[in-house]
């Protein structure tokens, strides 16, 4: 199993932005995965904005906001917010943390979140990250604010490849979508224009009809 480019992945970070990227020296270890889905990204940089409450958002490429937080479901109420991101976009630790849960949902990988990443960020504050394509951290890890941690997909009860990422303090569920709106994640045209150009599938899900190519893929 391999990853499908690392040039890619020094390619995303000059699109980023012009902060030097400290990549790994041994790059067969990034090459290679050892284990399915995943990947250790401990030893390399991405560029990421921090906010002034030290906060990273928990992507770092713009995207169309496909489910609000809240957002009532045929039975349910969206218990996060979902951003629309290219199959195996990397994703970033929102602060210092240790990793609770890097695995698939209990209910199987096709269920539920997916493949899921937990963040215990102390404090009573917790991340969960899920559709997943792949791991960069396992369980127990260490991570520090910006570290990229695992890669976006469209695994579990998804449609489309995306984030779904959940906010918490002290066990009760948060409203995330600041930590998007402030660093520029959400695309002003979809925060304009969601009312006119939203489709409606599936037991009233929304999604924007928006083609993506991916571009840093875990492959098997």
């Amino acid at each position: 199993m391999k990853i499908k480019s690392y040039a890619r992945l020094l390619l995303l970070a000059s699109v980023l932005g012009s902060i030097p990227l400290q990549a790994a020296t041994d790059t067969s270890s990034i090459q290679t995965i050892a284990q399915p889905l995943y990947i250790d990204t401990s030893s390399f940089y991405l560029p990421f904005k921090q906010l002034e409450n030290g906060y990273v958002c928990p992507i770092q490429v713009p995207g169309e906001l496909l489910a609000a937080f809240s957002q009532a479901r045929s039975d349910y109420d969206h218990q996060g917010i979902d951003i629309r991101a290219a199959e195996g976009t990397p994703i970033f630790a929102m602060a210092d943390g240790v990793i609770t849960k890097a695995a698939p949902d209990s209910k199987g990988v096709d269920q539920g979140g997916g493949h899921m990443i937990f963040v215990d960020y102390g404090n009573g504050v917790e991340g969960r990250y899920m559709h997943l394509s792949g791991y960069g951290v396992q369980a127990g890890d260490r991570v520090k604010a910006g570290q990229v941690i695992g890669f976006t997909g469209s695994t579990g009860d998804s449609t489309t490849p995306h984030l779904h990422f959940e906010y918490y303090i002290n066990g009760i569920l948060q409203d995330p979508t600041f930590l998007f709106e402030e660093s520029g994640m959400i695309l002003e045209k979809n925060i304009n224009e969601w009312e006119t150009n939203v489709v409606v599938k599936e037991e009233n899900e929304t999604f924007m009809e928006v083609a993506h190519e991916p571009f840093f893929v875990v492959q098997q």
